[in-house]
């Protein structure tokens, strides 16, 4: 039996993929999972790694690209091998801070969000409990499944709402966009 002082991590192998849409390395996994060739999907995500000492508690991965989604994962290596790696975390990159202090003040304001709830209103939602679940994206994770039933008669207006921009002048219709993107109408 060997000592743990022998058993003492050398480095961590950090494994960074580059996804394309959201659920690539899912969909990827199902393919795989059940021997399908795909040939007409292209599989082909940016891969890379690297070797960090373990004497290393923080590292900075640089020139990933903007505004693109990753999945990375982490093993342990030593001289038995390499660790199960870590459950995969998803990150998205935004714009390097020195991008964003070139852009003048005057337009440096938050984006001005849609008001959901009160379109919800206008276009006859009237129960508290679906303007709150369903017209309310700051409380969307808090909806249940008997709010989904119960707010189903509105379900259209809730979606229609959503693909909604509030403007100055009123409402900018987006349903050719989410058309484009594969939504139904």
């Amino acid at each position: 039996t060997e000592n743990s002082k022998d058993a003492k991590t050398d480095s961590y192998l950090i494994n960074v993929t580059q996804l394309h849409t959201f659920d690539d390395l899912v969909d990827n996994k199902k393919l795989n999972n059940l021997n399908i060739k795909d040939n007409s999907r292209p599989i082909n995500n940016t891969q890379m790694s690297y070797k960090v000492n373990a004497s290393l508690s923080e590292y900075t991965i640089k020139d990933l690209k903007q505004f693109t989604m990753y999945e990375i994962q982490m093993s342990a290596v030593n001289k038995f091998g390499d660790s199960l790696p870590t459950d995969p975390i998803r990150a998205l990159t935004l714009a390097p801070e020195s991008d964003t202090q070139k852009i003048p003040k005057s337009i440096k304001t938050d984006p001005k969000l849609p008001n959901i709830r009160k379109c919800c209103e206008n276009n006859g939602v009237v129960l508290d409990r679906c303007l709150n679940t369903l017209c309310d994206p700051t409380q969307a994770d808090t909806a249940s499944l008997s709010d989904l039933m119960i707010c189903a008669p509105w379900a259209n207006v809730t979606f229609k709402c959503m693909s909604m921009e509030t403007t100055e002048e009123g409402f900018t219709d987006h349903s050719n966009c989410c058309e484009q993107r594969g939504v139904s109408p």
